[in-house]
């Protein structure tokens, strides 16, 4: 029997996390369909669109819609000049900083797409929206909305239009037992993990941080009080491991460079961005701090040891509660725990309380501050969270086999 074959695409984004959570799609759509009869899923490094514009692609931040869909159409003839065949899945990732825009953002860009498609005679295309929160989409046709995103007023409208809508207990990702194994294999990894002396439990502190408004604050007053908290894992007889992310702030990297440095049993990696290659990343998402040249030397020696070092006996994670990182160990049957001392301001960012009270109540992670009053460290033991990437998959397959069977 004749098997449909097509691939995705997506505009790229700075942000990483919404990168892994589009990658997270796709390698489940290819894995998921590989004994699919009707359809299948090839895996393309290249498929997210360089940005070929001056413009942000935000629909708010445009005077009109014709503005907006010149520099979008501009993008896509510059993907597809060198494209025989369209992809069949166009996959974008809600930005929650975007605040009230970021429903209209993510429509308004599946709806410029399509009608690229249809202008260009590339027949149908699948639009499907990730961590997407309570909107009335127009264009997408698959939209996953994490129930942490939501009131009880927006959950009834989400659960009124299941077609469209998918409500899950956390965000899809790009982590799986095996990548966390291979990378856990590389030499330059154990090497650097061979530096963690002892058999003691290792505490992984894997760092949140800013945003590009204020909603979210991580400041040295919030780093000081997580090296407090840290320091008591560490008389408990942890061993204690830090990595900063693209968020986290150059001041807090460099005041845990520094302490680390001071401190035994206490290490510093960064997992931040050294140079802005293309300058696609806002500037402050890369290292400017002091200590340029000894991260550099870092990373050439050890290269981003997370999540390999997830791999290690003896691990447990700790996340700050900004980051949605929560849900990627946890899916994996990683010991996570919750650290919420990150200044967040509830009223615009209801979705980090929820999604931390979500997975505690749930029983697939910990609450940090808890874990602490234990008198011993005992590696803490957790459910694990259900595959959100399964259920998107599953519902993207669905869609894409409604066009094709339609547009014979």
């Amino acid at each position: 029997m004749y098997k449909f074959l097509t691939t995705c695409f997506a505009m790229f984004t700075p942000n990483a996390g919404e990168r892994n959570q589009i990658k997270g799609l796709v390698v489940r759509l290819v894995r998921q369909n590989r004994n699919n009869k009707k359809i299948s899923f090839a895996f393309s490094w290249d498929m997210f669109v360089n940005k070929a514009c001056s413009g942000s692609l935000r629909y708010n931040r445009y005077k009109n819609k014709q503005l907006f869909d010149k520099d979008v159409f501009k993008c896509l003839d510059a993907y597809f000049a060198n494209r025989i065949l369209p992809p069949r899945v166009f996959i974008t990732a809600c930005d929650q900083s975007e605040g009230k825009f970021a429903g209209q953002n993510t429509d308004e860009l599946c709806r410029a797409v399509k009608e690229y498609y249809a202008k260009n005679h590339k027949g149908w295309v699948v639009a499907v929206v990730l961590t997407a929160c309570a909107y009335n989409y127009k264009w997408a046709d698959v939209v996953n909305v994490p129930e942490h995103m939501l009131s009880a007023k927006e959950a009834k409208f989400v659960k009124s239009m299941p077609e469209k809508f998918l409500m899950t207990t956390g965000i899809i990702h790009n982590m799986t037992k095996v990548f966390i194994a291979q990378k856990f294999g590389q030499q330059k990894l154990k090497q650097a993990i061979n530096n963690i002396k002892g058999n003691n439990p290792i505490a992984v502190f894997s760092l949140g941080g800013r945003t590009g408004n204020d909603d979210i604050v991580f400041d040295i007053g919030v780093c000081k009080k997580i090296w407090n908290k840290a320091l008591v894992l560490r008389e408990k007889g942890c061993n204690v491991v830090f990595i900063s992310g693209p968020r986290t702030p150059d001041e807090v990297c460099d005041f845990l460079y520094e302490k680390c440095l001071e401190n035994k049993k206490m290490y510093f990696y960064n997992g931040k961005p050294l140079e802005n290659k293309g300058k696609k990343m806002p500037e402050w998402r890369v290292y400017a701090g002091k200590y340029k040249k000894e991260l550099t030397s870092q990373y050439e020696d050890a290269g981003n040891i997370y999540p390999g070092i997830l791999g290690k006996k003896k691990v447990f994670v700790v996340h700050t509660f900004d980051s949605f990182a929560s849900c990627e160990t946890a899916a994996c049957g990683i010991p996570t725990l919750i650290c919420r001392d990150v200044k967040i301001k509830k009223r615009k960012r209801p979705d980090c309380y929820r999604l931390a009270e979500a997975l505690i109540s749930g029983g697939y992670a910990g609450d940090f501050d808890d874990f602490l009053k234990q008198n011993s460290v005992a590696i803490p033991k957790f459910k694990t969270l259900p595959s959100v990437n399964g259920l998107i998959s599953e519902k993207v397959t669905e869609a894409c086999l409604r066009y094709k069977n339609f547009t014979k």
